[in-house]
């Protein structure tokens, strides 16, 4: 039996120590694995990375590899794990360039008293001495060429939002202009709408999209925000949901909607294989903490909702209407939709709250099939 100084590693399955730097190495093998997709035989841990005719290696906290070949000179991702208190060094950098690993990352956790994460990138084959900072790694089977370029065929079904909005809150928390919760969320939800306004577009190609090359100068963040204000501008246009952001323009300037975009683009909100929970988890990040109580009062368990939907089981024929108080969350029945809809909302803050409606109606197919 394994003592609590020790457990098993997320990604390789190895027994390591249990101390502050390996609780961020393990966040960030789940940020690679559960979020941006890396298969767990590409990745290794406590590799020596040796560099010239030095005999002693250093070791890298994580690698992440092309494929199951663990090599040195196969090494795709070079990851420099710190604890929450450290200042960004080049450490990284020495070890990628023993290398012939494209990007390298430095990460010291996601609290708000955290640096980082920093990502650069270089081009092996043009430099392999420049190092060009990047918003965030690529999705597993993507290169820097394909990035930005997605057809709808393309885009990742979404496992893991909660690690993905986790990350973007606390990037735009502590580094953008908006520093209020509730708005930094609004101004996220209206990105997440659009996205879903792109996605249900009749275009195969993705207008919510950055390409590297645009994250790089003012005139292509530009460009970027301009298909985004096309993609808003059809949203204020849409009856069913123009009225919450009726008279709002997008607060964020340039390079933040650059940067939300960045991190989107590759997942499919709208896939058929996106998780049904991940909205809802993204939803529970997103929720100012002063509106969601010292026990999370506000989130009722999956479970609770669909015991309680079998106990009162609406029907549709008498288009029956069900208030739950608690959580103020409004059932309708529709006899001709044979659908349910769930709007939740908060007196102070229906903009968010109308994000649910999302969550909930793929909570409503869920429920749908188990029963």
């Amino acid at each position: 039996m394994m003592s609590e100084s020790r457990f098993y590693d997320y990604a390789t399955g190895k027994e390591v120590k249990n101390n502050p730097e390996e609780k961020y190495r393990q966040l960030f093998e789940r940020i690679l694995i559960d979020d941006l997709g890396y298969p767990k035989e590409n990745i290794d841990i406590e590799v020596p990375v040796q560099r010239g005719s030095s005999r002693n290696a250093e070791k890298a906290d994580i690698v992440v590899y092309n494929n199951s070949n663990h090599r040195q000179e196969n090494a795709y991702i070079i990851i420099e794990i710190e604890t929450n208190k450290s200042k960004y060094d080049l450490q990284a950098f020495s070890y990628v360039t023993a290398t012939t690993a494209p990007y390298c990352v430095w990460f010291a956790g996601l609290e708000e008293n955290s640096e980082g994460p920093y990502y650069h990138y270089r081009d092996i084959k043009k430099d392999p001495t420049k190092f060009i900072k990047i918003p965030t790694l690529p999705r597993y089977g993507e290169s820097q060429e394909t990035i930005g370029k997605y057809r709808k065929s393309d885009l990742k079904p979404a496992k893991s939002l909660k690690l993905l909005f986790t990350r973007m809150y606390y990037h735009l928390y502590g580094n953008g202009p908006i520093k209020r919760e509730e708005n930094i969320a609004i101004e996220v939800i209206k990105m997440l709408f659009c996205k879903i306004v792109d996605e249900l577009s009749p275009s195969q190609l993705c207008e919510f999209r950055a390409t590297p090359s645009e994250l790089t100068t003012d005139e292509g963040k530009r460009k970027i925000k301009e298909r985004i204000e096309v993609l808003y501008a059809t949203l204020l246009r849409d009856p069913d949901y123009s009225i919450m952001f009726s008279g709002e323009s997008l607060e964020y300037n340039d390079h933040w909607i650059s940067y939300i975009v960045s991190e989107l683009q590759g997942i499919g909100l709208m896939h058929e294989d996106t998780n049904t929970d991940a909205l809802g988890d993204a939803y529970e990040v997103l929720l100012p903490s002063t509106l969601k109580g010292k026990s999370g009062q506000f989130f009722t368990p999956r479970e609770i909702v669909r015991f309680a939907m079998d106990v009162i089981n609406p029907q549709y024929i008498n288009n029956e209407t069900i208030l739950e108080k608690t959580l103020p969350t409004l059932i309708q029945t529709n006899e001709t939709k044979k659908s349910t809809q769930i709007d939740a909302f908060f007196e102070s803050k229906p903009k968010i709250d109308a994000f649910l409606k999302i969550d909930a109606n793929a909570q409503r197919q869920e429920y749908k099939m188990a029963s």
